[in-house]
């Protein structure tokens, strides 16, 4: 089974030629942190800059050089192997000093501060990303501006990139064999962990693509709504004033509509939007073992299904580099098919 491709929010629209070009340069990405470095704090708070290297990777060396257990390293999320990112990473009191670290070529030390406490996964703010596209037609540039123009006014459905499914969809093949029985296979924690996001991700692209077809994305009762700037959700209710309310607070970007991330603690929509999640996790899943099994297998909690990127447009020699930001989770490469329109599952970036 193959991941079902995912909406292009602009198809209304005339996209461009053009890939993202094949060099680290032409991918780059700042880790937007959610907590202030301080002067003083039991941890090293160190941010790092590196270029074609792979966090887990990174994570690894820094340990290593830094005398201490590679699970003392904390870090926020993971970020590209072919580009250039900074993030930022926690140590314990007891590692050597960053200033004494010997790091191999493509990647270093941007800063070292103190933090409080360890840095956990989803700390983050978001991504500030710098993509530039190449072999552009003449017009490109003008499609472009328009593009972004909608995007920045409407927002796009916040699919899950290509990425997450592994080269020719793997890791969702492995992953649904996995669900058969999750006791059978003796798995990391690292591959369970990407296979119950794979299969999470699925879920909630096909409930995208189901409520865009069926019932929009207008509220429905039953919907579940997160508060902005915080975890906390809530359930629509029945009648048509909580219905009518909760449009404006969305409209007023004081909440936000979601998707389910499939698990045993995610809080589920009910009424019809309920009935669009199940219908998805039976779409991926097929037979009611998986479903439980995928619901045992991971947590799970809500996604917001829009994301307002923000993005700014610059010509530079025959290429446009585009900016902007995104929340934690969210592809910047699902972003750059709404210019280019490349193939789903094809590769991204110019050879």
């Amino acid at each position: 089974m193959l991941p079902l491709e995912p909406t292009i929010n602009t198809s209304h629209l005339s996209g461009i030629t053009g890939q993202i070009g094949p060099n680290p340069e032409d991918f780059i990405v700042h880790e937007i942190p959610k907590f202030s470095p301080l002067e003083q704090g039991p941890l090293y708070f160190v941010q790092m800059w590196k270029r074609q290297w792979p966090t887990p990777k990174m994570i690894r060396t820094i340990a290593k050089t830094a005398n201490v257990n590679q699970r003392e390293v904390g870090y926020a999320g993971m970020k590209d192997k072919y580009a250039i990112t900074t993030q930022w990473i926690s140590l314990p009191g007891k590692a050597k000093s960053p200033e004494k670290w010997q790091l191999p070529e493509g990647m270093r030390v941007l800063k070292v501060a103190r933090a409080s406490g360890k840095l956990r996964t989803g700390q983050l703010l978001g991504n500030q990303f710098e993509i530039r596209l190449i072999n552009l037609d003449s017009d490109s540039q003008k499609k472009a501006e328009i593009i972004a123009e909608y995007i920045n006014k409407n927002g796009i459905i916040n699919s899950f990139g290509q990425q997450r499914f592994g080269h020719k969809a793997q890791n969702l093949k492995e992953a649904l064999q996995w669900l058969e029985d999750p006791a059978l296979m003796r798995l990391s924690r690292f591959k369970r962990k990407l296979y119950a996001s794979v299969v999470q991700s699925e879920i909630f692209n096909q409930y995208c693509l189901f409520r865009a077809k069926e019932i929009g994305f207008e509220v429905q009762p039953g919907d579940v709504l997160r508060l902005a700037g915080t975890k906390s959700v809530f359930t629509v209710e029945d009648s048509e004033e909580d219905v009518k309310t909760a449009q404006k607070r969305i409209a007023a970007r004081d909440v936000s509509l979601t998707g389910p991330i499939w698990g045993k603690k995610s809080i589920r929509a009910k009424k019809m939007p309920g009935l669009q999640e199940i219908k998805a996790a039976t779409q991926v899943l097929g037979d009611p073992l998986k479903i439980k099994n995928a619901g045992n297998v991971a947590l799970g909690a809500r996604r917001d299904i829009f994301i307002e990127p923000k993005i700014t447009i610059h010509s530079e020699q025959n290429s446009l580099l585009l900016s902007f930001a995104l929340p934690p989770g969210s592809f910047a490469t699902q972003v750059i098919r709404e210019f280019t329109r490349t193939p789903w599952l094809s590769p991204a970036r110019s050879s």
